[in-house]
């Protein structure tokens, strides 16, 4: 485009660990600017059907979307594979014209204009254009992807004397559920099987916009042919046999794949309330009376020249416009009651839509959450998921998420310390920048753990740690004891984490690098960097772990976490020793360190993003090692790690 920038929104990709490439201007990227492009690389971990759109001001209004298609199994069977349909309204004024008659209606308490026409993959014969058509197999059963690609309105689909099977909402396999129509909010997505069990002839499907859920429609809704083979190239005759009336799912949608989502206990203790509505004028505007849609009762406004990850990736402050609401500890349920303000200006049915996730639907109803009796109501065992809802008019929906982004809790830690000045020794530290003390880590564990060699003590401790204030981790934590012998006047800030959180962070990023047989066998082609730092890792695994294998490691993890942070609270002197958790932000560790609270805001790192930064530095180190030396590389070694424990002194290690 030559006069806009824009952005490509991949709707409902998961975006685990590649979370600049979501594709949201303001958020995670600046936009691609007027006569420029941009390149999304991703991982698709998921199957089943979604669509992209643009992200940047009224874009996808005016077309730019289209449909994704990533195979995989289904909950039920099929013969043949109709691939997506595109179902949505359209408006013949251009989308920036449009949103200026929206946004006035708006403030005036008004409904917008109703769209001029639906289509059905692009057209509509109702209006003049021509009728898609949908060819079906006597006998066979049809796989159709259907997909809402509106801006204002959500649509119902049906087939006239057919019914719909639903095996999947959203990229989620549900088990089957039959039904003689589906109402898809926008942006939502229902597979559905069509059995072509009918006599030999045409039929219509029929697109109508959900006026059970008070969205405006043309006056006609858009149709398409559904022929079977054999049938004459004619119009149908036939009528709707639709009952459904409500604006809700087509039924009780409930995951293959089936998960409880924790209590109602732990409900309770997570509780957030996110209001929903738009304001009147004079409250959070831009002053020129342009009323915004606002979490907590303020405005959203995001800059595109500095999305909001760069504020992650600078350790800077959020602006207070941005409205970031953060999630303190990650691999933990995650609750939210989203609530339109009663007595609003819009109470509406609104669609909802959480990127980099899909949530599990708790429950929803109409009027003000009641927290005393309302969450005894909630389905809390294998309730409906999917990544986009609807907000019942003048009402309230639960929904629930796991934090689950992976990640190790070190790099908040290690930024910390830095602000404070502080330098930290750490592992990426010592595999990227320090690899020349490999051979005496190696020394320390086989005289600790094999009796070989003298004990380290604080001439040798000096010798490896002599330019640091603090260290932290792998392979310093093995050396808890040692390190408080050699340095008494030493203070330990031991970071403990939820058990369940940090082993599923050990797994992903510790266990699996450690043992994945790829990284083995490339590490030892790698004799030069590699190799040392799994000989290393093998010595502090079987060594300080006392494991041998994979399985023996997710055995005895939990375990070892919790006596190694026994161990600490144990022996580290209680004047000098703080038992932390991250969310306590500045105050008790500058306490601690005797050291003023800085004036820049606590950092909140991405870790997955951090660390996955970390390993690619020591992946290219280890490439050039390998063709320096005459060899060809094949592969990448990724060495995981969880913060246990971290010292300072005052001064540098001496």
């Amino acid at each position: 485009m030559s006069d806009n920038g824009t952005s490509i929104h991949w709707h409902g990709i998961r975006q685990l660990n590649t979370n600049a490439m979501d594709g949201t201007n303001g958020i995670t990227e600046c936009p691609i600017a007027p006569n420029h492009s941009g390149t999304y690389t991703f991982r698709a971990t998921q199957f089943g059907t979604s669509w992209y759109h643009s992200h940047h001001l009224e874009q996808y209004g005016d077309g730019i979307f289209g449909p994704i298609v990533i195979n995989g199994p289904a909950t039920a069977n099929y013969d043949i594979d109709l691939g997506p349909l595109l179902v949505g309204d359209w408006y013949y004024t251009g989308s920036f014209v449009q949103d200026a008659i929206q946004q006035a209606a708006i403030q005036n308490n008004l409904a917008g204009p109703a769209p001029d026409t639906l289509l059905i993959n692009g057209t509509n014969g109702v209006n003049g254009g021509a009728y898609t058509t949908i060819n079906l197999t006597p006998g066979k059963a049809h796989r159709l992807r259907l997909v809402n690609t509106a801006v204002e309105n959500a649509v119902r689909v049906s087939i006239d004397s057919h019914s719909l099977q639903v095996i999947a909402a959203d990229f989620v396999p549900v088990r089957p559920v039959t039904t003689d129509s589906v109402l898809l909010a926008i942006g939502q997505r229902y597979d559905v099987i069509v059995n072509a069990s009918r006599k030999v002839d045409n039929y219509w499907m029929r697109v109508t916009t959900g006026s059970e859920c008070n969205d405006i429609g043309p006056d006609t809704p858009a149709q398409a042919i559904v022929r079977y083979e054999g049938a004459a190239n004619a119009h149908p005759s036939t009528s709707s046999t639709v009952t459904s009336t409500s604006c809700a799912e087509p039924g009780v949608l409930s995951p293959y794949v089936e998960n409880d989502v924790g209590s109602v206990d732990q409900f309770m203790a997570q509780i957030n309330d996110l209001d929903v509505d738009v304001f009147v004028p004079g409250i959070n505007t831009n002053n020129q009376n342009i009323a915004y849609w606002g979490i907590n009762m303020s405005a959203i406004k995001v800059d595109w020249e500095k999305p909001t990850l760069q504020y992650v990736r600078n350790n800077e402050q959020y602006p207070a416009a941005e409205n970031i609401i953060e999630i303190p500890d990650q691999n933990m349920w995650s609750y939210w009651i989203i609530q339109e303000v009663q007595g609003g200006l819009a109470n509406l049915f609104h669609p909802l839509h959480l990127h980099g996730h899909d949530f599990y639907v708790l429950g929803s109803g109409v009027g003000q959450f009641d927290k005393t009796s309302d969450p005894q109501q909630l389905t809390f065992k294998n309730p409906t998921r999917r990544d986009t809802a609807q907000i019942p008019q003048n009402g309230w929906i639960a929904l629930a998420f796991p934090a689950d982004n992976p990640g190790a809790c070190t790099a908040t830690m290690q930024a910390a310390l830095g602000i404070l000045g502080l330098r930290c020794y750490h592992s990426t530290l010592w595999v990227s920048s320090n690899l020349g003390d490999t051979e005496m880590w190696q020394e320390a564990y086989d005289a600790k753990y094999w009796s070989k060699g003298t004990p380290y003590g604080r001439r040798e401790l000096d010798e490896l740690l002599h330019n640091f204030h603090a260290v932290a981790e792998i392979p310093a934590c093995s050396f808890v004891q040692e390190l408080l012998e050699a340095y008494p006047e030493a203070k330990v800030i031991l970071v403990e984490r939820d058990i369940e959180s940090w082993y599923k962070s050990f797994d992903q990023n510790v266990i699996s690098n450690c043992w994945s047989p790829f990284t083995r066998i490339v590490s030892r082609m790698d004799r030069w960097t590699l190799n040392p730092i799994r000989v290393t890792m093998d010595k502090w695994m079987e060594g300080a772990l006392g494991c041998h294998s994979a399985a023996e490691m997710r055995a005895k993890a939990r375990s070892l976490y919790t006596d190694h942070n026994a161990l600490v609270r144990q022996i580290a002197p209680r004047e000098r020793f703080l038992d932390y958790r991250l969310d306590q932000g500045w105050e008790p560790l500058c306490r601690l360190l005797g050291k003023p609270i800085p004036e820049e805001a606590f950092p909140r790192l991405n870790e997955a993003a951090w660390f996955q930064e970390k390993i690619g530095l020591l992946v290219k180190r280890g490439v050039w090692s390998v063709l320096k030396n005459g060899l060809i590389y094949g592969g990448a070694a990724g060495i995981g790690f969880a913060l246990l424990v971290t010292f300072y002194r005052s001064s540098t290690w001496e």
